[in-house]
Formats: C-alpha cells, structure tokens, sequence
C-alpha cells in the first residue's frame, strides 16, 4: 500500500456560490432595528451605563465574524473532497427535473416578464468566489418538485440561495438578483415512475384510468402537457371511458402563470460582501490548519 502524503495549500481556494451560504451562519448581520439603535446611541452626546454597555454589545455583535460549528464541520469535509478530487455526488429527481427543465425555465420566465432572458454558459471568478449563474440579467431558477413545493411568499429566501445571490451580484456587478421559483409540469418518465410506483396496491391489476389521470393532474399544469400526459400513458377518454375516468378529465384546470411563480430578491450590500470576504479568509485558514496538522502527523508518522 502506497503511503505518501502531500501539503496542500488552501490560501486561494474560492467558494463556490451554490454553497457558500452553508458557511454563513457564523457571521449574520443584526437586524435593522439593531442597526438604528446602534446610530441612536452613538449620536448621543452623554449615554447612560446601561446605554453605553448595550452600544458597546450591538457594535461587537456588528463587526465580530466567526465560524460556527456546523460550519467548521463542513470545511473539514470539504477539504478532503477539494485535495483528493472526492467531490459528493447529489442525485435525486428533484434535481433531475431541475437540469431537466432548466432551458424550459429560462424560456418560461422571458415570457412571464415579457423580456429575452439569456441562458449563462460562463463561469465567472475573482479572488474568492466562483459561479455560474442561470440568467446573466439578474435571474436565478430554481424549478419546483410540485406547487405545493414553491415557497411562501411571505416566507424569507433561504440562506443557501441569499448568499447564491450576493456572489452573483459580485461576479457579474449587479445592484439586485432575484431567485424565481417556478412550477413546471413534470418530466414524463417521472410521470410514469409516479403513476406505476403504486401498482401493488392494485394487486396486480392495471391502475384504472381515473387514479392515473388523478395522479397527472398533481403533477401537470398546462392543458397540452396533461392532453400529451394521457396520450403518454395510453389512457383514451371516449364514449367507452367510466364515469369516474370522465369527471376526473374534466376536473382538470390549467394553472395561470402567476400562480405558479414565486420570485425573490436580494439587493447588494457592501458590509455583507465585507463578511462574506472574511468568512472565506476565515474558511481558508481553518482549512490550512487542519491540512497542517495532519501533515505534521504523517512526517511524525514516517519518523518513527
């Protein structure tokens, strides 16, 4: 067994966007509130004890930026997969729908803001940061698994894709980036995963035509592809069809594009990019020690 053992340096690794926000959590900005507070007090010409400590607490919280645990975890993970090539694989079908329909989103979105979008094919980096956006006017896709996936609209856009955000702002000098949410109908070989996955409960017998039309209907949006769905998996609803095959055809309704959309969207911020600038120096020395450490095991190691 070969037992050899190289230095890496990890001084000018750069984060990529899609991740980046996992690192974060260490180094969240106050609230607004807290911000005006900390101007409210230093404006004052005579501050009490209590108001000089709690000025003095905002403005640490303000400026300090540390790693977290979950954090530090994820970097020593990351430095294997970075020095050794062992990127993680992620498969799922949620993701397969996503690459799948990425061309179809991007043609969607133009229509839905009736403007030409373009799809990005470039890869852009500086010294911290590398990514490769959707949309290179601003626009992020993210292709929903159903519509009961897409986020709520009042709910705040994940961290992950925030920071997605910023790095994108900063590679391609934008003031805002929006991440756009949308509900596509389903690619048909997972329409018929979904419709046969549930074959034993029919004990061997053919899923009638009315729970297979049940089951597109979840899973499709526009009257052509639900019309294409039926043709794809051999269902006719004629003069021969049941009644219950019947209702549930033409039960089916087309969802409007604007409620199958749900966009949010981050404008830049200097401090924030000032924070995400010191995680990553941070993230690099934490790297550079643990690469450190071990290789000073491996010469102890071979000394012995």
């Amino acid at each position: 067994m070969i037992d050899k053992m190289e230095r890496y340096d990890f001084s000018e690794y750069k984060f990529r966007a899609s991740s980046f926000g996992d690192f974060m959590s260490g180094a969240k900005d106050i609230t607004d509130n807290q911000k005006k507070l900390i101007q409210d007090l230093s404006l004052k010409e005579k501050r009490t004890e209590k108001q000089q400590e709690t000025l003095d607490d905002l403005i640490k919280k303000r400026d300090s930026i540390e790693l977290s645990k979950g954090a530090k975890t994820l970097l020593r993970k990351l430095r294997i997969e970075i020095k050794y090539d062992r990127r993680r694989e992620i498969e799922s079908p949620y993701l397969t729908k996503g690459i799948m329909l990425e061309e179809e989103a991007i043609d969607w979105l133009s229509v839905y803001h009736d403007t030409v979008f373009t799809n990005n094919k470039e890869r852009r980096e500086d010294d911290y940061f590398t990514g490769e956006c959707d949309i290179e006017e601003g626009y992020d896709t993210k292709v929903a698994w159903t519509m009961n996936t897409l986020p709520d609209e009042e709910d705040p856009l994940k961290v992950i894709y925030e920071y997605q955000n910023r790095i994108y702002m900063r590679l391609w000098d934008k003031d805002s980036w929006t991440t756009s949410a949308i509900a596509l109908s389903m690619i048909p070989s997972e329409i018929k995963r979904k419709i046969y996955s549930e074959l034993w409960k029919w004990k061997g017998e053919d899923i009638p035509d009315w729970r297979k039309i049940e089951i597109i209907k979840m899973y499709v949006y526009d009257e052509e592809d639900f019309i294409n769905a039926l043709k794809d998996n051999d269902i006719s609803v004629d003069s021969n069809a049941d009644e219950k095959t019947v209702d549930m055809f033409m039960s089916f309704k087309e969802v409007p594009m604007n409620e199958r959309i749900v966009e949010k969207t981050v404008t830049r911020d200097m401090d924030i990019e000032s924070k995400m600038i010191e995680v990553v120096k941070l993230g690099r020395k934490y790297m550079q020690e643990i690469e450190d450490k071990k290789y000073e095991e491996y010469k102890k190691r071979l000394s012995l």
